[in-house]
């Protein structure tokens, strides 16, 4: 009985001779109130099992009033996570990005002073050139840190960064993240830049 109820479904496989590199290539992170429409690819959420588009956030699901903030980051050293799980009210999804900043330094400090209350949403590139976006305008993630000045003569002064949220939805896809993508048509001013880059 449960391999003909699963007869209706398209399988999933392996991309044969593909390169598959693990890691993050680039993070950009927006201030959640930054956000002029987010909006969930059309379809997404359909009753009774019936078939969803491909999660893929398109040029007007999201737009911007002001450009996101580049991360300087290590690929090795960054990592986006996506957990579902269930609860009483149906699926949960633990969503997030953690990277690491070498060299803790009072610059950081001041960033992670000044911005540590903000609620963000994270958009990345993989190392296999995919899109990604991470939280949502309801649901953003939340930056939490730890200083690790290390120890010895292997140790190395770090500041690590996490930022996560439970959410009602998966980590979409997107189709890019550039300013120009990001913009879209909404209303742009120069007065909502940033110049808090790590």
């Amino acid at each position: 009985m449960f391999k003909s109820s699963l007869d209706d479904f398209a399988g999933v496989g392996v991309l044969m001779q593909q390169p598959n590199a693990a890691g993050v290539a680039a993070l950009r992170l927006l201030p959640v109130e930054r956000v002029l429409h987010f909006g969930e690819p059309a379809g997404w959420r359909l009753p009774n099992f019936g078939v969803l588009p491909v999660p893929v956030l398109k040029s007007g699901d999201l737009v911007l009033a002001g450009l996101p903030v580049d991360i300087e980051i290590e690929p090795d050293y960054t990592l986006m996570n996506e957990d579902m799980g269930e609860d009483a009210q149906g699926e949960r999804y633990r969503v997030g990005v953690s990277f690491t900043i070498p060299k803790d330094r009072p610059e950081l400090a001041m960033w992670v002073a000044t911005h540590a209350g903000m609620r963000w949403i994270a958009l990345l590139r993989d190392r296999n050139g995919y899109f990604r976006v991470c939280g949502t305008k309801e649901q953003p993630l939340r930056l939490t840190w730890s200083a690790t000045p290390g120890s010895g003569r292997a140790g190395r002064s770090n500041r690590n960064f996490s930022l996560s949220a439970d959410s009602w939805t998966p980590v979409y896809f997107a189709e890019n993240i550039s300013n120009d993508w990001l913009l879209g048509t909404g209303p742009y001013s120069h007065e909502h830049e940033a110049t808090f880059n790590l």
